[in-house]
Formats: structure tokens, C-alpha cells, sequence
């Protein structure tokens, strides 16, 4: 697990998600800084947890 998601970005005037903030936990909390931004271009499916789109899928 990279992290949990702690807020999402959206488009005021279209109500669109544009961004996940993902709050790192664990060891990678350590390595950089605790937030990421993630464009919502780079995810593949939201449900229990939230996969992102590979090499293959762009």
C-alpha cells in the first residue's frame, strides 16, 4: 500500500474529480514528503482500494 486517500481536487464548475491527495503511510511516509497528488488521468478503477493505471494502459 503507497497510502490512503486524505482529499480529493475538483472542478468547481463541473463538479469533476480532478485529483486524489493520497496521505503516504508506512515506510514510504518516510521516504518523501507525506502527500502526493494524483491526476485522476492516472487511475484505473476506484472501489475498496484504488489501482493505477500501468505502461500498458496509457
Amino acid at each position: 500500500m503507497v497510502g490512503k486517500v486524505s482529499d480529493v481536487v475538483f472542478d468547481k464548475d463541473t463538479f469533476e474529480i480532478t485529483d486524489l491527495v493520497l496521505k503516504k503511510t508506512g515506510f514510504s511516509e518516510q521516504i518523501k514528503s507525506s502527500e502526493n497528488m494524483v491526476p485522476m488521468e492516472l487511475v484505473k478503477v476506484i472501489g475498496d482500494k484504488i489501482l493505477l493505471k500501468g505502461e500498458d494502459d496509457l
